[in-house]
């Protein structure tokens, strides 16, 4: 069989939110691994370098694969385009979440194939039909864009026993490893334990893009990549990492059999710290500094409109447990369109009075697979992909737009730029350093908004 030249590339973004959170690119490192050493494999990393024309000259890669989120979609096609300029021969591929939901979006002559769903299995089935240039019918999940139409395979697959999926190659994102970080942690290395999650908050799309299928990693295969990773910090690229508490806690004992010695962040929920505070302590004392919880709204009414399965109480509970326990909490919160400057006040006076350190404000935003974003899918064409980054407001809010912008840069600012309890700051470990960092980047944030807020949208 022929040796391909395959380029794997990660596209850039745009945005001072998303820059302070630029982590390895996971699902290109596995593909990358399903199809070595049969072909040669390059990862070009354009959130870090530019390079895209330069690769393509030094490489010569017979295939350009692309991953792509919603707000990359048009940058995608973009690099597709340069990449058929640049050789027409050179077959081109894109999967990820966007061509999972909506692949006509990817029906351009300079796109080739679209891959929906898990491509662990696939992506190497794809590769040895371009190779034998035969029929993709039977491929899950693989689409062949031809004269203008797209041609389906079988239906896309959702790996469900994780054991299929190869470690990721990490080798191949080694000159990019000290660029990887996570809201001033860096560099950091990247793993998840499982895929899916169990719960249905009706904003979210992790779960449906998987139709509610969960699959773990087992806990030889995640020792093993905590091993390998080189990084001292490690965030775990996954839903909720205490979805199987059992596997949690044995997941942790084999860390302390295995003397790993690294510093943590995960995805948890509220309802698992206030039922198991006990295993959380037991993460502290082996490396979880820093958790992020989806806390979205502070009112039961809020919480229930977004079946969040959650109350306040339990945000509160849990809060008090995880700085007890001396782990910082990212908490993210969702800015509804129909927010007033009564319930910014009740937002902001919370944040503050539970000296939260790091909060995320998303505005609320439709995704593909919502109703949300079916019920307004004729307007949400005129969107720009790159306005769905939860930055931008896509649809009609109670307040007039630049009103409601600012509202949110206040929030940043003044719950950023506050002074935080001594206690609390020397259990989180802060320096003054790191303090001097918050209130900065609270001040970032701020005028990113402001910036938001005096572009000329077209939309409207």
């Amino acid at each position: 069989m022929k040796k391909l030249k395959v380029l794997l590339v990660q596209p850039p973004i745009s945005g001072i939110t998303v820059k302070g959170r630029i982590i390895e690119p996971l699902a290109l490192e596995i593909l990358a691994a399903t199809i070595l050493p049969k072909h040669e494999v390059r990862i070009l990393d354009l959130r870090i370098e530019n390079k895209l024309k330069e690769t393509l000259e030094d490489f010569l890669p017979d295939i350009v694969g692309f991953t792509c989120y919603i707000c990359q979609v048009e940058i995608v096609r973009k690099l597709a385009k340069q990449t058929k300029e640049f050789n027409s021969n050179i077959v081109t591929l894109v999967g990820g979440e966007q061509p999972t939901h909506l692949p006509e979006e990817f029906n351009t002559p300079c796109i080739d194939y679209i891959s929906r769903g898990d491509g662990d299995r696939t992506f190497p089935r794809l590769i040895d039909a371009i190779v034998n240039n035969s029929t993709i019918e039977d491929i899950p999940g693989i689409v062949k864009v031809e004269n203008g139409q797209l041609v389906f395979g079988a239906e896309k697959e959702i790996l469900c026993d994780l054991s299929k999926s190869p470690i990721p190659v990490r080798d191949l994102t080694l000159k990019y490893r000290s660029f990887y970080k996570f809201l001033g942690w860096g560099p950091v290395g990247s793993l998840a334990t499982s895929r899916g999650c169990n719960y249905r908050c009706n904003f979210c799309s992790i779960w449906k893009i998987r139709k509610g299928v969960v699959g773990q990693f087992s806990l030889d295969r995640v020792i093993k990549e905590l091993k390998i990773i080189k990084e001292d910090s490690i965030y775990f690229c996954e839903a909720h990492s205490f979805q199987d508490i059992k596997y949690a806690d044995a997941l942790a004992d084999s860390i302390v059999l295995n003397h790993i010695n690294k510093r943590y962040m995960m995805y948890v929920r509220s309802n698992a710290v206030i039922n198991h505070k006990n295993l959380f302590e037991k993460w502290y004392k082996i490396g979880l500094k820093r958790v992020f919880i989806g806390f979205e709204a502070i009112t039961d009414e809020r919480l229930k409109g977004l079946n969040k399965a959650n109350k306040n109480d339990f945000n509160e509970r849990t809060i008090e447990i995880l700085h007890d326990i001396g782990i910082e909490i990212v908490a993210s919160f969702i800015i509804d369109l129909d927010f007033k400057k009564e319930d910014f006040e009740i937002l902001k006076k919370f944040v503050l009075e539970k000296n939260l350190t790091m909060p995320v404000y998303n505005i609320l935003t439709p995704l593909p697979g919502g109703s949300l974003y079916d019920d307004n899918i004729d307007f949400l064409k005129k969107v720009p992909y790159s306005h769905f980054d939860f930055n931008h407001a896509l649809l009609s809010t109670v307040m007039p737009k630049k009103e409601f912008y600012q509202n949110i840069a206040d929030l940043y600012f003044e719950t950023y730029t506050n002074d935080l309890p001594k206690d609390l700051t020397v259990k989180l470990g802060y320096t003054d350093e790191m303090l001097k960092s918050r209130k900065a980047m609270g001040k970032l944030l701020s005028r990113n908004i402001e910036l938001i807020s005096e572009e000329e949208i077209t939309y409207w």
